[in-house]
């Protein structure tokens, strides 16, 4: 009896992991890249798109490195969306400004 469960916990276990591997991100990395296009074209139909927009833009002049960075910056994969999850995930904390003033001695 317990063998028998032991058997099936493994089978289980074991069709379940090659279900999530057969629609893995890392066997079709490509599909990230859909999602990501997925994302920045339901932002970019947003009502608040142009103000998202202009938020990055003062971001990103703010902060060249950023604007320059191959992943959150103007050519990156998110688009307008990759200053603010710059900000999200490192700039609060490294105490970047997320806000339309052009330098850090305007917002003191």
């Amino acid at each position: 009896m317990k063998l028998g469960i032991s058997v099936f916990v493994i089978v289980a276990s074991s069709l379940l992991w090659l279900r999530g591997w057969s629609d893995s991100l890392v066997r079709f990395p490509e599909r990230r890249d859909e999602a990501i296009f997925r994302q920045n074209v339901a932002h970019e139909s947003s009502p608040d798109y142009q103000a998202e927009r202009v938020l990055a833009e003062a971001y990103w002049r703010r902060y060249p490195d950023v604007a320059e960075d191959g992943y959150f910056g103007k050519t990156g994969p998110y688009g307008s969306l990759g200053a603010r999850k710059h900000f999200t995930l490192h700039g609060k904390r490294e105490g970047r400004i997320w806000d339309e003033t052009s330098s850090p001695e305007q917002n003191k």
